[in-house]
């Protein structure tokens, strides 16, 4: 059975439960062209470990000493920058420039995306003003809290174009927490049903979200394309939309149906990785002509790429959170 990773983090938006085996994994074939990124967290002494991977190269950031994850990244030149959380008998929001941990608050917080823009650090995730979770931003470490604490919100991922910062996350609409998206600050809400926005992406003028939709119990895995909905799934099975990259003309989407981890190219699903049991897809990223696609399956924290999948976690328990292809 795996170990849930999920106690380490903020909170936990998975409404699917299975268990797998890691039996018959395929040999790891790295793709060599472009230097491939990932992160997330590996379980090793029964500890999550914060981690990260170039090009199928393991660097564990944390010693042990507490639980800690990954859930973001960024490569800004030779600079590797991660965010998650780090539990020192609360969960923490954190992040690490090379290896080199900084903590961003003293409280029950998350640190759920990161980027560098400009020579600026964002950060994205949740800090709680008065036991309710408030959706913040820290801008090279100062906090900027863009909801008021009022309601109970939670920050899922951010996008940073030019000056202006995009957040996606959870927000409360009529009673109902559903997916919501702030632009510097300003609150817009994607729907009136329970939903979730996972990920965030913006081209040009256009703004994508990722996330999922229950309406009377039946989880579909969709995306919103500046407000309206685009359904992946026709609600058979359970499914969530967890990573998002637009590329030209093309809406990839990476997530899982039935826990099965799939992967969507303007709507197609393709089923990534063929391990079996438990899986999910967190993230995808594309560079040219090549997709990736990172998460787990079983207990394995891999990515797959046309040429095969990577195993990263070995004969550890692990997943993959976030991908940078540079």
């Amino acid at each position: 059975m795996k170990i849930s990773i999920s106690v380490i983090l903020l909170y936990a938006v998975f409404f699917f439960s299975a268990c797998g085996d890691d039996d018959n994994s395929p040999d790891p074939t790295t793709p060599t062209e472009k230097d491939v990124y990932a992160a997330g967290v590996i379980i090793k002494g029964g500890v999550g470990r914060a981690t990260w991977w170039k090009n199928g190269t393991e660097t564990i950031v944390s010693d042990g000493t507490h639980q800690s994850s990954v859930l973001d990244m960024w490569v800004d030149n030779s600079d590797v920058y991660l965010c998650g959380i780090v539990n020192k008998g609360t969960n923490l929001a954190t992040y690490w420039k090379n290896g080199v941990e900084v903590s961003l608050d003293d409280d029950y917080s998350s640190a759920n995306a990161i980027v560098v823009s400009n020579g600026d650090v964002y950060v994205a995730g949740t800090a709680f003003i008065s036991n309710k979770a408030a959706a913040t931003v820290w801008k090279n470490g100062a906090p900027q809290q863009i909801s008021d604490g009022t309601y109970t919100e939670f920050v899922n991922d951010m996008f940073v174009q030019n000056s202006d910062v995009y957040v996606a996350g959870i927000a409360w609409n009529g009673g109902k927490q559903v997916a919501t998206y702030w632009k510097n600050s300003t609150k817009i809400f994607l729907s009136d049903e329970i939903t979730v926005a996972a990920k965030i992406f913006v081209s040009g003028n256009d703004v994508y979200v990722a996330g999922w939709e229950n309406k009377a119990g039946v989880y579909r895995a969709c995306y919103w394309k500046n407000g309206n909905i685009t359904y992946l799934t026709d609600g058979t099975h359970a499914a969530e939309a967890r990573g998002i990259f637009v590329s030209g003309n093309d809406v990839h989407v990476s997530g899982r149906e039935n826990n099965i981890a799939t992967y969507w190219k303007n709507g197609t699903p393709v089923r990534v990785f063929r391990n079996g049991g438990f899986e999910n897809a967190f993230a995808v990223a594309v560079s040219g002509d090549d997709v990736y696609v990172g998460g787990y399956t079983g207990n394995l924290a891999l990515y797959w790429h046309k040429d095969g999948e990577v195993q990263l976690s070995k004969d550890l328990q692990g997943e993959v959170r976030a991908l940078f292809v540079k």
